[in-house]
């Protein structure tokens, strides 16, 4: 069977499966989700019964990502991650999301688009 994965996987996009594959299986094919995937409506041992399946985006708690997390995050390589990282520990974590533009190399361009992928809860 072939099943198309999009939303917030690491690889979206077509893959052959064996039948009575699960939804697990196929999110496995396709090297994980995404840090703030949202995977509380699925039941990953369910056996697949369409041919697109879409995994729902959640938010990232930025006062818990890693840095292997932040960079997932459009415009957020390592360095920044770990700047991003290292600022919350030094500060205590961030009370709110615009702190985040306090952190060096993130402008209102580049927190404009990653704020709504960000939650602190």
């Amino acid at each position: 069977m072939e099943v198309k994965i999009a939303g917030a996987v690491k690889k979206p996009g077509l893959y052959r499966l064996p039948e009575n594959s699960s939804i697990g299986d196929l999110i496995r094919m396709a090297k994980g989700t995404l840090p703030w995937a949202d995977l509380s409506s699925l039941d990953l041992t369910a056996p697949l019964s369409s041919d697109i399946i879409y995994i729902p985006e959640g938010k990232l708690n930025l006062n818990q990502a890693s840095v292997e997390d932040l960079t997932f995050l459009p415009g957020i390589g390592p360095e920044l991650a770990r700047r991003i990282v290292r600022y919350r520990e030094e500060k205590g974590g961030f009370d709110n999301l615009s702190q985040l533009k306090d952190v060096a190399g993130i402008g209102e361009i580049r927190f404009a688009k990653i704020k709504n992928k960000l939650t602190l809860k």
